[in-house]
Protein backbone atom coordinates (compact mmCIF):
# COMPACT_ATOMS: atom_id res chain seq x y z
CA UNK A 1 0.00 0.00 0.00
CA UNK A 2 2.71 2.60 0.74
CA UNK A 3 3.97 2.27 -2.85
CA UNK A 4 0.58 3.05 -4.42
CA UNK A 5 0.13 6.13 -2.21
CA UNK A 6 3.55 7.44 -3.30
CA UNK A 7 2.58 7.51 -6.98
CA UNK A 8 -0.29 9.94 -6.19
CA UNK A 9 1.99 12.29 -4.24
CA UNK A 10 3.04 14.39 -7.31
CA UNK A 11 -0.62 14.88 -8.25
CA UNK A 12 -1.52 15.97 -4.71
CA UNK A 13 1.43 18.39 -4.61
CA UNK A 14 0.46 19.79 -8.04
CA UNK A 15 -3.13 20.38 -6.89
CA UNK A 16 -1.91 22.15 -3.75
CA UNK A 17 0.48 24.35 -5.77
CA UNK A 18 -2.20 25.19 -8.37
CA UNK A 19 -4.68 26.09 -5.64
CA UNK A 20 -2.09 28.28 -3.95
CA UNK A 21 -1.33 30.00 -7.25
CA UNK A 22 -5.01 30.73 -7.95
CA UNK A 23 -5.60 32.00 -4.41
CA UNK A 24 -2.53 34.26 -4.59
CA UNK A 25 -3.63 35.67 -7.94
CA UNK A 26 -7.08 36.54 -6.59
CA UNK A 27 -5.56 38.07 -3.46
CA UNK A 28 -2.91 40.13 -5.28
CA UNK A 29 -4.95 41.56 -8.19
CA UNK A 30 -6.82 44.60 -6.93
CA UNK A 31 -10.46 45.13 -7.79
CA UNK A 32 -11.15 48.17 -9.98
CA UNK A 33 -11.60 51.10 -7.65
CA UNK A 34 -12.94 53.65 -10.10
CA UNK A 35 -14.20 54.11 -13.63
CA UNK A 36 -11.90 55.20 -16.44
CA UNK A 37 -13.25 57.26 -19.32
CA UNK A 38 -11.41 57.49 -22.64
CA UNK A 39 -12.21 59.60 -25.69
CA UNK A 40 -10.97 58.02 -28.93
CA UNK A 41 -10.80 59.83 -32.27
CA UNK A 42 -11.01 58.05 -35.63
CA UNK A 43 -9.72 59.57 -38.90
CA UNK A 44 -12.78 58.68 -40.96
CA UNK A 45 -16.31 57.34 -40.78
CA UNK A 46 -17.20 54.04 -39.13
CA UNK A 47 -16.37 51.08 -41.38
CA UNK A 48 -16.06 47.30 -41.11
CA UNK A 49 -12.53 47.47 -39.73
CA UNK A 50 -13.83 49.29 -36.64
CA UNK A 51 -16.40 46.65 -35.68
CA UNK A 52 -14.00 44.83 -33.38
CA UNK A 53 -13.16 48.14 -31.66
CA UNK A 54 -16.84 48.90 -31.10
CA UNK A 55 -17.38 45.42 -29.67
CA UNK A 56 -14.52 45.94 -27.24
CA UNK A 57 -15.79 49.42 -26.28
CA UNK A 58 -19.34 48.20 -25.65
CA UNK A 59 -18.83 44.70 -24.22
CA UNK A 60 -15.30 43.92 -23.04
CA UNK A 61 -14.00 47.19 -21.57
CA UNK A 62 -17.09 48.18 -19.55
CA UNK A 63 -16.70 44.93 -17.62
CA UNK A 64 -13.30 46.33 -16.57
CA UNK A 65 -14.84 49.73 -15.72
CA UNK A 66 -13.32 51.38 -18.80
CA UNK A 67 -15.79 53.45 -20.81
CA UNK A 68 -14.83 54.64 -24.30
CA UNK A 69 -16.48 57.39 -26.34
CA UNK A 70 -15.50 57.20 -30.02
CA UNK A 71 -15.61 60.22 -32.36
CA UNK A 72 -15.38 59.87 -36.14
CA UNK A 73 -13.74 62.71 -38.06
CA UNK A 74 -13.71 63.40 -41.82
CA UNK A 75 -9.93 63.21 -42.28
CA UNK A 76 -6.79 62.15 -40.36
CA UNK A 77 -5.59 65.73 -39.70
CA UNK A 78 -8.90 66.51 -37.97
CA UNK A 79 -8.53 63.49 -35.70
CA UNK A 80 -5.00 64.61 -34.86
CA UNK A 81 -6.17 68.18 -34.19
CA UNK A 82 -8.80 66.74 -31.84
CA UNK A 83 -6.00 65.01 -29.94
CA UNK A 84 -3.72 68.01 -29.56
CA UNK A 85 -6.62 70.34 -28.69
CA UNK A 86 -7.69 68.07 -25.81
CA UNK A 87 -10.92 66.80 -27.37
CA UNK A 88 -9.54 63.23 -27.54
CA UNK A 89 -7.32 61.11 -25.31
CA UNK A 90 -6.26 58.78 -28.16
CA UNK A 91 -6.33 59.50 -31.88
CA UNK A 92 -6.09 56.95 -34.64
CA UNK A 93 -4.45 58.18 -37.83
CA UNK A 94 -4.72 56.60 -41.25
CA UNK A 95 -0.99 56.84 -41.90
CA UNK A 96 1.99 57.38 -39.64
CA UNK A 97 3.06 60.08 -42.08
CA UNK A 98 -0.12 62.12 -41.53
CA UNK A 99 0.42 62.00 -37.77
CA UNK A 100 4.13 62.78 -38.06
CA UNK A 101 3.41 65.84 -40.20
CA UNK A 102 0.70 66.94 -37.81
CA UNK A 103 -1.74 69.71 -38.56
CA UNK A 104 1.02 71.96 -39.88
CA UNK A 105 1.46 73.89 -36.66
CA UNK A 106 4.74 75.18 -35.34
CA UNK A 107 6.34 74.20 -33.04
CA UNK A 108 5.64 70.47 -33.43
CA UNK A 109 3.27 69.01 -30.86
CA UNK A 110 4.56 66.67 -28.16
CA UNK A 111 2.68 63.45 -28.90
CA UNK A 112 3.54 59.77 -29.13
CA UNK A 113 2.75 57.91 -32.33
CA UNK A 114 1.96 54.21 -31.96
CA UNK A 115 1.24 52.56 -35.26
CA UNK A 116 -0.02 49.18 -36.33
CA UNK A 117 -0.63 49.70 -40.04
CA UNK A 118 2.68 51.28 -41.10
CA UNK A 119 3.84 48.12 -42.89
CA UNK A 120 0.53 47.31 -44.55
CA UNK A 121 1.25 49.28 -47.70
CA UNK A 122 -1.10 50.95 -50.14
CA UNK A 123 -3.91 48.90 -51.64
CA UNK A 124 -4.73 51.20 -54.55
CA UNK A 125 -3.32 54.50 -55.65
CA UNK A 126 -4.73 56.67 -58.39
CA UNK A 127 -2.37 59.35 -59.61
CA UNK A 128 -3.28 62.53 -61.40
CA UNK A 129 -1.37 65.67 -62.40
CA UNK A 130 0.36 63.98 -65.34
CA UNK A 131 2.01 61.22 -63.28
CA UNK A 132 2.50 58.19 -65.51
CA UNK A 133 5.15 56.14 -63.69
CA UNK A 134 5.94 55.28 -60.05
CA UNK A 135 9.31 57.06 -60.21
CA UNK A 136 7.47 60.37 -60.64
CA UNK A 137 5.96 59.86 -57.17
CA UNK A 138 9.36 60.01 -55.41
CA UNK A 139 9.36 62.92 -53.00
CA UNK A 140 5.60 63.48 -53.32
CA UNK A 141 3.04 63.01 -50.56
CA UNK A 142 0.05 60.67 -50.84
CA UNK A 143 -2.93 60.45 -48.51
CA UNK A 144 -6.07 58.33 -48.58
CA UNK A 145 -8.59 61.13 -48.06
CA UNK A 146 -9.55 64.40 -49.71
CA UNK A 147 -10.18 65.28 -53.36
Amino acid sequence: MPLSAARFLPIVVAIILAGTLVYTAYAMVPAPSSNVSLRVGYPDSLDESDVSDMYAYNVILPAEHIYVTPTFYDAPPLSYKGLISGQQDISFGTTAQSIARGPGGSPPQQTTCVTSYALAGVFLEIAGQGITSPSQMIGKVAEDFGP
